[in-house]
């Protein structure tokens, strides 16, 4: 997950045309949280 969100950074395409959107269902792993800290730009839906 890390891998793919720092690639999606480096690409050299407009910003404001790129929209990542991560469901968790309900996870325990700290994957939510620590994409929230590292990865703020990317949209959290939880269930």
């Amino acid at each position: 997950m890390h891998d793919c969100f720092q690639s999606i950074q480096r690409l050299n395409y407009p910003k404001d045309k790129i929209e990542v959107i991560l469901v968790d269902n309900g996870s325990t792993d700290g994957s939510v949280e620590y994409v929230s800290k590292k990865f703020s730009w990317v949209k959290l839906i939880c269930n």
